[in-house]
């Protein structure tokens, strides 16, 4: 992000505005980056404790998922204050939020994936070396195997569809 530490929002907005693709490709570094710690953490811990692979990889889709779990607050924090009383809902803000849930999304959605593939390789790698029952394994398999048809069944059948906007 150019000019780091400034703290006024016109400022900020007209130093982003010139350099927006530099803060694009800032922001696609913070991720990399988080997902290279995360890896390295997880390495790390491997050479304490040594673990299976599938229980390392695991741990570490786990790890993933944990930072999509946090950007997504982040979103809901935009989403949130982009609602507030002093904000008015016109075309810019509008185009905001389509931004944040379409090309925004593309960034977040294999972070938020990570998490449920990770707890469901987890479970297997910990079963895998007697850590655990094959119990959780078996929660997650229903989880899916539910919550997909689910999802398809609220959205498509009963149309729950709500406009922000009435």
């Amino acid at each position: 992000m150019p000019d780091p530490g400034t703290t006024d929002a016109r400022h900020i907005l007209e130093i982003v505005k010139v350099s927006r693709n530099f803060v694009w490709y800032s922001a696609i570094t913070q991720i990399v980056s988080s997902v290279c710690y995360i890896i390295a953490l997880f390495s790390l811990a491997d050479l304490i404790t040594s673990q299976k692979k599938t229980t390392l990889s695991g741990f570490v889709l786990f790890g993933i998922g944990v930072l999509g779990m946090c950007s997504d607050a982040f979103f809901h924090l935009l989403a949130y204050y982009m609602t507030d009383d002093s904000v008015f809902i016109q075309e810019n803000v509008i185009i905001i939020m389509n931004f944040m849930q379409t090309k925004g999304v593309t960034i977040l959605v294999p972070l938020l994936l990570s998490f449920f593939i990770g707890s469901l390789i987890l479970s297997i790698g910990l079963k895998l070396q007697n850590v655990i029952s094959k119990i959780p394994m078996v929660i997650f398999l229903i989880a899916i195997f539910a919550g997909i048809p689910g999802a398809v069944i609220i959205n498509k059948i009963f149309l729950y569809k709500r406009s922000m906007f009435p």
